[in-house]
């Protein structure tokens, strides 16, 4: 590999340059390893997500933590939670970004083989040790990481998960691999991973609640997707009253994007948004996305977070109404 990075850097003007080392580095990784990680190259920092205030000073903080070398003061890892289309990932990524680390993405580890996802999940935590300082971003969590009571397996899932657990608590890690957990339902997830010296920060996320916090997920979306237009008013998606999703947000600039194509326009207008917020109907199971924020406000560790009606109802209360809930989606 170093010689054929060398012989490359000969034939080349510019020599070998960082960016060079660094993406050898990154197929080598990915290669030995063979999908069971993904190296992950953010392009925004928080300055580029919409709304999430209160998440994003957060994090911020935390991001300074460990850029100023106080990782003593860094979490050993966080959980983030909130119903499909609320931006983890992305909220992740950007987090990321600002952290100014490595970061990867766990794969599917497990195989059909007896002993093959243990070999599986020694090589990443052994590679992580390597890659520090770094970030591990976890999607779907509750299904990847499983749990300590799974039969019929010969004792895999269980030995998998305390490996994993172990991998989580050494606290020699603090600040050199932070875990990013991230799923829309953290009731499945075992409470070893989310005790404190594992997933110490829970961070609960939810759709916009204001017509400020939906503009400004607009203003965002419209800078990512790098889109052009002459829109001065967001008004059709800022007062929707649909209890859009991020996502939801991202779907209909898109949509506006295509009437503009459609019409020959090289710009999105006032009138393709307006259309395409008219037509637009958020397809989801309301009492789905209900349960999925009690169970999200339920986990949150920090209260000021979480919007009003949330802070409003004490721990039993939520219990309550998820209960309920449970029994009517069966």
């Amino acid at each position: 590999h170093l010689r054929a990075l060398l012989c490359a850097a000969r034939e080349s003007e510019d020599g070998l340059t960082y960016e060079d080392v660094r993406l050898k580095k990154k197929e080598i990784i990915e290669a030995e390893c063979a999908g069971l990680i993904e190296f992950v190259t953010p392009r925004f920092g928080l300055d580029n997500v919409g709304g999430l205030d209160g998440a994003k000073s957060y994090l911020r903080d935390i991001a300074q933590t460990i850029k100023s070398g106080n990782t003593e003061d860094a979490p050993m890892g966080i959980l983030m939670c909130g119903p499909v289309g609320t931006g983890k990932t992305f909220l992740a990524e950007c987090f990321a970004k600002d952290c100014g680390l490595n970061v990867v993405e766990f794969k599917n580890f497990r195989d059909k083989w007896v002993g093959s996802t243990e070999a599986n999940l020694e090589k990443i935590l052994n590679l992580l040790q390597t890659l520090a300082p770094i970030v591990v971003l976890i999607d779907e969590a509750d299904a990847a990481l499983g749990n300590r009571e799974t039969d019929g397996d010969s004792g895999t899932n269980s030995r998998v998960f305390s490996k994993i657990a172990a991998a989580m608590s050494n606290t020699a890690n603090r600040g050199r691999i932070l875990w990013i957990l991230m799923t829309s339902r953290p009731d499945r997830l075992p409470i070893d991973l989310k005790r404190q010296g594992r997933c110490e920060e829970h961070i609960a996320l939810f759709y916009p609640e204001t017509p400020a916090d939906r503009q400004a997920i607009a203003e965002a979306m419209a800078r990512k997707l790098k889109l052009t237009h002459a829109i001065t008013d967001w008004m059709p998606i800022s007062q929707n009253t649909q209890h859009l999703s991020g996502a939801d947000i991202e779907s209909i600039l898109i949509r506006a994007r295509r009437l503009a194509r459609l019409a020959g326009s090289k710009a999105i207008t006032q009138d393709h948004l307006a259309n395409a917020a008219f037509e637009f109907t958020p397809a989801r199971d309301e009492q789905a996305i209900e349960y999925q924020e009690l169970v999200a406000a339920r986990e949150a560790t920090s209260r000021s977070m979480l919007p009003e009606r949330f802070k409003q109802l004490t721990p039993s209360e939520m219990t309550a109404r998820i209960d309920a809930l449970k029994i009517l989606m069966g």
